[in-house]
């Protein structure tokens, strides 16, 4: 037999296992390619005589040293597979001691079913590192027993689903959980239940969302995102854990988490001094690493799915990709929470203890350096010091939410003081107060008063959103572009005011990238998830005006510091609204036509015609929408012009409707044929019909500024020749001008002001002229016309 190394007497509990290692190495010379089902049933077969208290035992222990053995071996960079083989193995061990316990009660009870008489299963869901995939070599093991739903078992003595499940569970931890000669296979841990040791052993899928949705606190949301299903229904768990996303992550930014996590670091740096070897609590260690994690994932998660995930390890990289972690400390991070998990399951293997401090005998310590390639001890603790300090400076970074105090001349104190009058404080916690004061304080030393006036505002609906209170005074960047926004225009008061989740972008600004519709198209779709459009239309609707605010915020945004150009926002507001008509016309079809599947008409026959604006690509954060509705079927019967007007009766409800995100657009129907009194949806040939024989001059002026912004290629050539030959007919002059004067002194009585004198004076000379100047039809900016009509003197003084 292969001879032992004479390190290996520093780990006792690795020595005793050594001939199970040895014929463990000679079947299985290559880790990978250890299978731990085929290793079992050859293990049962040769200790048939061993009940499974036994088998369980002697199983874990032998197949942990060899574990243990083989990742002495290994590179650092492997241990993270060494872990997961560790949890592989824990539960195969719980999924055996499952059924053991499973056979033993339909033995005597049968199985529970449902009122549909289908088999009811207990779910067993791991927690903590078990959750994770990352156990340790000697941990306790975090678990949740749930059942679906209510039932009875069917056996000859009859019990209930919660009796069944509880004893069921019982039986399941006295085989992991009693010590016998052999030991334990795990201390197992039951205190993540609902009411922890208080609760029942065991709960329905019901009563464990009812429980954490209403009663849930913060250390359980951070004790969910780790769990993992390991035993029963796959199908029903998954369907649970993704009702629980909604309480573990919040859709804003949860600035909050910080506060939390900070208090729970707070109170375990009261039990174990910064100063100690304690590996998972000292100063840097462990559990600093995944509080960091664990905070930015709660912070970020609810609104990128990137950053739900169950496990540790891969966060490391995500957080770095997701730009929520510098590439350095995102590698400083995990090279040490590997190399410190990797000494504290050393430190476990010695003697199969759970414990998390470094050994104090000599020979240990050499043996530790020497399998750490450190040419003594001392240097690993060195490096080890350096790198737990550096962790410990970035967790101070992180959770430290106090700013310097500012210096307040006397009239920044007299403003501080008619900012705080505006404020009622009553019913306010305590240290939600001191946020908004300090908050304050920081503005009126940084912003001019009538900022700070607005500013003030802001703060008063922030009282009830605390974690952006929060922000604002963690992140210095996001406070001051706030205040930028403020001074450079009004539209950011009130659109924060209104909509203060937006507060979010300022915090995830990205430079400006031109908008278009595949770029839409692929934002929209990765805000979507694959959400199911029909199956929940108001949230549709929600997430789409939540789309457009956000796009039309940046828009400003960009404008705001000089990104772009007032002519650009123009063009950028209108693809993002051709993109919207486009979204809206599309689902209110599918909506309809799941309804009314025998009606040909398609999607595609619907054409959408815009005037003003948005025909020219200069539309502002305030425009609405001139539309005109026209359906590209010469010969539809009466049930699909019935089809039609519910679809766009359908279309203006999505875009016109005030709900918690605003409306889309303020939409205006006037300039289709016959007005008012005229259909909501008319055919090619009636509209062509309308524009040569009876519209009105001012009508014919409207279609200098219009323009198809849905349809397919053959329908806007159809509108661009109707749009010419409507255009260059030759008109008298003197009615032209008194028409568009009648109709431009309405607009002005209606306003209140002669802003738009400028325009029809233009549309007026295109009237009047394009006869004879052609070319001018063909342009469709207003000041490239408007230039063109000057250099042609064609302009009225």
């Amino acid at each position: 037999m292969k001879t032992a190394p004479k390190w290996l007497k520093v780990f006792p509990f690795i020595e005793t296992q050594w001939e199970c290692i040895v014929q463990l190495l000679d079947r299985y010379p290559e880790i990978d390619v250890y299978d731990i089902n085929n290793d079992w049933d050859h293990f049962v077969r040769a200790n048939q005589q061993s009940d499974q208290f036994a088998l369980l035992r002697q199983f874990r222990k032998s197949r942990l040293a060899f574990l243990a053995y083989v990742d002495f071996q290994l590179p650092l960079s492997e241990h993270i597979k060494t872990m997961h083989r560790v949890t592989v193995l824990a539960e195969h061990l719980i999924s055996q001691a499952y059924l053991m316990a499973v056979s033993d009660m339909q033995q005597r009870f049968g199985k529970v079913l449902d009122a549909q008489k289908n088999v009811v299963d207990l779910q067993i869901f791991a927690l903590g590192k078990l959750g994770t995939q990352e156990l340790n070599y000697s941990s306790d093991v975090d678990l949740v027993f749930v059942y679906p739903e209510y039932g009875e078992s069917n056996g000859k003595r009859t019990l209930d689903a919660e009796s069944y499940f509880t004893r069921l569970g019982q039986k399941i931890i006295k085989l992991l959980d009693y010590f016998s000669p052999d030991g334990l296979v795990y201390r197992v841990d039951m205190r993540l239940r609902p009411f922890g040791s208080a609760g029942s052993l065991v709960c329905s899928e019901k009563s464990l969302v009812q429980y954490l949705v209403n009663e849930g606190r913060d250390w359980e949301r951070f004790a969910w995102m780790r769990a993992r299903l390991i035993c029963g229904n796959s199908a029903s768990a998954q369907s649970l854990l993704s009702e629980l996303k909604s309480f573990i992550y919040r859709k804003h930014l949860d600035y909050q988490v910080f506060s939390s996590l900070a208090k729970i670091k707070k109170n375990i740096a009261s039990v174990y001094p910064s100063n100690t070897r304690n590996l998972k609590h000292g100063l840097g260690g462990i559990r600093t690493i995944e509080f960091i994690i664990q905070s930015l994932q709660l912070v970020f998660g609810g609104r990128d799915a990137k950053l739900q995930g169950v496990s540790i390890y891969p966060m490391f990289e995500h957080l770095v990709n997701e730009k929520k972690m510098p590439v350095g400390d995102g590698e400083l991070l995990k090279s040490t929470w590997v190399w410190l998990r990797k000494l504290e399951n050393m430190s476990q293997i010695i003697n199969d203890e759970s414990i998390h401090e470094l050994p104090e005998n000599e020979e240990a310590q050499i043996a530790f350096a020497t399998i750490n390639n450190h040419a003594s001890w001392e240097s690993l603790e060195a490096m080890m010091g350096a790198q737990r300090g550096a962790v410990d400076d970035l967790f101070i970074q992180l959770f430290n939410d106090s700013n310097q105090d500012e210096s307040l001349t006397q009239a920044d104190e007299q403003l501080m003081q008619q900012l705080l009058d505006q404020i009622n404080f009553q019913r306010v916690p305590k240290d939600t107060v001191q946020k908004a004061k300090k908050l304050l304080e920081l503005t009126v030393v940084k912003a001019a008063p009538e900022v700070c006036h607005d500013f003030v505002q802001i703060i008063k609906v922030l009282l009830k959103r605390p974690s952006y209170l929060l922000m604002l005074l963690r992140e210095h960047n996001v406070h001051n572009n706030v205040l930028k926004l403020l001074a450079a225009h009004t539209y950011f008061k009130k659109v924060l005011l209104d909509y203060p989740v937006l507060f979010e972008q300022l915090f995830e600004h990205q430079p400006f990238e031109p908008l278009n519709h595949d770029k839409l198209s692929g934002m929209w779709s990765a805000r979507q998830l694959g959400a199911q459009t029909l199956d929940d239309v108001e949230n549709w609707m929600e997430q789409l005006r939540y789309f457009k605010l956000v796009n039309q915020f940046n828009l400003m945004r960009s404008i705001s510091v000089g990104e772009i150009t007032p002519k650009q926002l123009g063009v950028q507001l209108t693809l993002l609204a051709e993109f919207i008509i486009f979204k809206v016309c599309d689902q209110c079809w599918n909506e309809l036509h799941t309804k009314h599947s025998d009606v040909k008409i398609v999607a595609e026959d619907l054409m959408v015609l815009a005037y003003g604006s948005m025909a020219v690509y200069d539309m502002s954060i305030t425009s609405d929408l001139d539309l005109v509705f026209i359906i590209d079927q010469p010969n539809y019967d009466a049930e699909e012009r019935v089809f039609v007007h519910k679809w766009v009766k359908r279309i203006l409800h999505h875009l016109g409707s005030q709900m918690y995100h605003g409306l889309l657009y303020e939409i205006d129907l006037q300039l289709r044929p016959n007005g008012r009194s005229g259909s909501l949806v008319t055919t090619k040939s009636e509209f062509e019909k309308y524009q040569r024989t009876q519209a009105w001059t001012w009508e014919h002026a409207a279609m200098v500024k219009s323009r198809l912004v849905s349809g397919c290629d053959a329908q806007k050539q159809w509108h661009q020749i109707l749009r010419q030959n409507v255009l260059i007919q030759k008109r008298d002059p003197l009615k032209v001008s008194s028409d568009l004067k009648e109709m431009s002194g309405k607009l002005q009585l209606l306003k209140g002001d002669g802003a738009h004198h400028k325009d029809f004076a233009v549309l007026a000379a295109v009237l009047i002229h394009a006869h004879q100047y052609p070319e001018l039809v063909m342009i469709d900016d207003m000041q490239e016309l408007n230039n063109r009509l000057g250099e042609l003197g064609l302009l009225e003084p």
